[in-house]
């Protein structure tokens, strides 16, 4: 099945019929789509992993993602951590993440806009600068017929145990005899 843009419409046609499937203005590069995800987040390191409610945001460019729970769980599940572990960001977070974290929304184009939230994570807790890669699959996106990897990547930088415990305890500190 091949989808083409003409006169701001998106078509796909089987061979047999086209049908419209999307208005939308593409920018085109040789004679296919070019397509970008820009990611920004506000995640800077572990007591905001620990704390929870930060964000990953994802806005296409050339393209919209498909909406639905696969889809949406698909986006959720793109991360990809540069380290291993069992309390480290592929462990607790990559396998966790799903479409209830996810909302599709408007930037600039219908459904340009994929936002995950992160819950608490308690007991995150990495020793070592994580850098985090999300990749958007294929499946997720309206066009797109190969993996789009956003950009930039972000990095999780660890803390000392103090001040992991001091998130981990509801803003109490427990350092040096101080309760």
């Amino acid at each position: 099945m091949s989808k083409y843009l003409v006169n701001g419409k998106v078509y796909e046609d089987d061979g047999t019929s086209a049908v419209i499937v999307g208005d939308r203005v593409l920018g085109q590069t040789g004679g296919g789509v070019s397509v970008t995800a820009a990611l920004t987040e506000d995640i800077t390191d572990e007591a905001d992993i620990v704390a929870g409610g930060n964000f990953v945001k994802l806005v296409l460019t050339g393209d919209t993602f498909v909406t639905g729970t696969s889809s949406e769980d698909g986006i959720a599940g793109g991360s990809d951590s540069d380290k291993t572990g069992a309390n480290k960001w592929d462990a607790l977070i990559k396998t966790d993440l799903d479409n209830t974290n996810t909302v599709i929304s408007t930037t600039t184009v219908t459904n340009d806009t994929a936002t995950i939230t992160l819950p608490a994570y308690a007991s995150y807790d990495t020793d070592e600068q994580e850098t985090i890669t999300w990749t958007i699959p294929a499946a997720s996106l309206t066009l797109s017929g190969s993996d789009i990897i956003a950009t930039p990547t972000f990095t999780v930088d660890p803390v000392s145990g103090f001040q992991v415990a001091w998130a981990k305890g509801s803003n109490v500190m427990i350092q040096g005899g101080v309760a």
